[in-house]
């Protein structure tokens, strides 16, 4: 039974990746079950916005949106925007960011805070419940002693995302012959980064295989500007059509803010991409090119590190020398499976490598079909968000 005299829930979030699937789930479940709750968004700094989350978490179903900058005035100052309350009684739910910043709004409103934990765990006295996504989760954070009574294993709620992806299917290409989707990420520094990157391989792959269709599918926190940016004026994007598109070497390269759903192979960096493309069972080669350390932002301390001028470059290749020997798996269901189901490149990888490593793979029909039959259940069943909901709000 719900809390009758629960009014509000705070769901309190950070960039890109967690609003789409981790908050995304959750406030469709909420408010498809209990549409008299007044359900909010705060959003709390982080390096890694892009700027344009409002504008996404508005395509939510939320009452209140709470900016960075919001946050910010309301925990420091202690005021609200025009328009935005808070009730008598309500909670607190974290999905993603620094666990501090729901503590605080925790108590600041005298609500009680729960917690979907992702890599780490903190403030534990601060919080009601931590629920975990698997049993290796649970296992790691019991550890912990002030919090070990008040784990809960809720399952992946990445998982529960997988209904609300939308797909393009309508994408005027030839069926007959092989598409490949890029995935430039969703902050700027990669889009920055990656676009004149994948520039260098579209050439490198339709000089070996001219029949390749390629076709950019960018986040929706990305525009159409930052690419043409990115590029450096080598292309122009028409958007007369119902597809944007560009010409680049004689090609036309269409673009779409949904995942394409008839991709042969989509390349990605690490992230959330990795988890949604497999949930929709489209096979993949996930690239992490350490080429230029320097570009990417690190949390804490490391970021005022990388930004001393000249040592700064040094101390990031040095962190990117040790994250490729600490880390085995960087896409999201090789790290769940513990296996390389998704063929990964880390390190100082040259367009022309990865353009031989597509074809490779588009020869592999064995292993394209193994991708497109095990991706979809490499995460886990969905179940998580109405797990989360019925702690919180019937607690």
């Amino acid at each position: 039974m719900r809390d009758k005299n629960l009014t509000d829930i705070i769901i309190v979030s950070n960039s890109p990746g967690e609003l789409s699937a981790l908050v995304k789930p959750l406030a469709y479940e909420i408010k498809e079950r209990y549409p008299d709750i007044r359900l909010t968004l705060i959003i709390t700094p982080c390096q890694y916005q892009s700027g344009r989350e409002k504008e996404f978490a508005q395509t939510l179903k939320l009452d209140q949106i709470l900016t960075p900058k919001d946050y910010k005035n309301f925990v420091l100052r202690g005021k609200l925007p025009p328009g935005i309350t808070f009730g008598k009684t309500g909670k607190v739910l974290f999905v993603g960011g620094d666990l501090a910043h729901a503590a605080i709004i925790a108590k600041r409103l005298r609500y009680r805070a729960y917690a979907y934990l992702g890599e780490y765990l903190a403030w534990p006295n601060a919080y009601e419940k931590f629920f975990v996504a698997d049993k290796a989760a649970l296992e790691k954070f019991s550890k912990n002693r002030a919090a070990a009574g008040k784990l809960v294993l809720a399952g992946n709620l990445m998982v529960d995302s997988a209904k609300y992806i939308e797909c393009a299917d309508d994408l005027p290409v030839n069926p007959d012959q092989p598409v490949i989707s890029f995935l430039p990420g969703s902050r700027s520094f990669q889009i920055d980064y990656l676009i004149p990157y994948y520039l260098k391989i579209f050439k490198h792959l339709f000089e070996q295989k001219p029949e390749a269709q390629v076709v950019l599918s960018l986040s929706p926190f990305i525009t159409l500007e930052q690419i043409e940016k990115a590029a450096h004026n080598a292309i122009h994007i028409n958007t007369t059509e119902k597809y944007p598109y560009f010409e680049y070497l004689d090609r036309t390269i269409y673009i779409t803010q949904k995942y394409y759903k008839n991709t042969d192979l989509a390349v990605t960096i690490p992230g959330t991409n990795t988890a949604q493309l497999a949930l929709i069972g489209i096979p993949m080669l996930v690239i992490f090119p350490l080429d230029k350390p320097e570009v990417i932002p690190l949390e804490g301390i490391g970021q005022l590190f990388s930004k001393i001028p000249v040592l700064g470059k040094f101390f990031m290749r040095w962190v990117a020398r040790i994250a490729q020997t600490k880390i085995k798996y960087w896409s999201l269901p090789n790290i769940k499976t513990e296996s390389l189901l998704i063929p990964e490149m880390v390190g100082d990888i040259s367009p022309e490598q990865v353009a031989e490593q597509i074809l490779l793979l588009l020869a592999d029909k064995e292993k394209l079909a193994e991708m497109k039959s095990l991706l979809p259940t490499s995460l886990g069943s969905a179940g998580a968000a109405k797990k989360i909901v019925n702690e919180v709000i019937s607690r």
